[in-house]
């Protein structure tokens, strides 16, 4: 059984981002002290317009549509 804190709705921007956003706490996926570098762990967070909120979906180029 998935409970809701593990379920996420994609919500789309108008410049081709998504926020992602937790069903049970309605908070958004961003990054830990809104950093950018690699490797920066991702935590939930209330929603605002920080770039670090905006996730874009990247094919990976693979045959099986991944991404």
């Amino acid at each position: 059984v998935v409970e809701n804190c593990q379920k996420f709705n994609l919500i789309a921007n108008s410049d081709g981002t998504y926020y992602i956003a937790n069903i049970k706490s309605g908070k958004v996926i961003d990054t830990y002290g809104a950093k950018t570098a690699s490797g920066t762990n991702a935590v939930q967070y209330g929603k605002s317009s920080r770039s670090t909120q905006k996730w874009r979906f990247v094919p990976t180029g693979d045959a099986d549509g991944s991404y």
